[in-house]
């Protein structure tokens, strides 16, 4: 599978989720090291104007999945311990402590 074809997959993976698909997340680019996902904030608004706390830790969650879905498969490996990999990442990393709560759309990257 070509770099583009598996970007393509994942994307299409995100759009076949229903919740996934409710938050409207898309692939904004991937280099080899770094997926980043888009998320606009109109989709994340809170009271507050700002992004739910909740928003932030399911894209990043995404993005570590994707990331990890990704390496394994350009790698020719077995996809079926990516799963087990990203909930051990997404539970050792949690979400970082942020400034000030974000009011823009959300760019989330998994980076290995």
């Amino acid at each position: 599978m070509t770099l583009d074809d598996s970007l393509r997959a994942l994307e299409a993976y995100y759009a076949s989720m229903p919740p996934v698909a409710a938050m409207d997340v898309s692939v904004a680019g991937y280099d080899g090291e770094r997926l980043r996902l888009h998320a606009p904030l109109a989709s994340h608004v809170n009271d507050k104007g700002s992004a739910f706390g909740g928003s932030l830790v399911s894209v990043m969650t995404l993005a570590a999945w994707g990331l990890v879905t990704l390496r394994v498969e350009q790698a020719g490996l077995d996809a079926e311990a990516r799963d087990d990999v990203v909930a051990r990442l997404a539970a050792a990393d949690g979400i970082r402590q942020l400034a000030a709560p974000p009011v823009i759309d959300l760019q989330i990257a998994g980076v290995t």
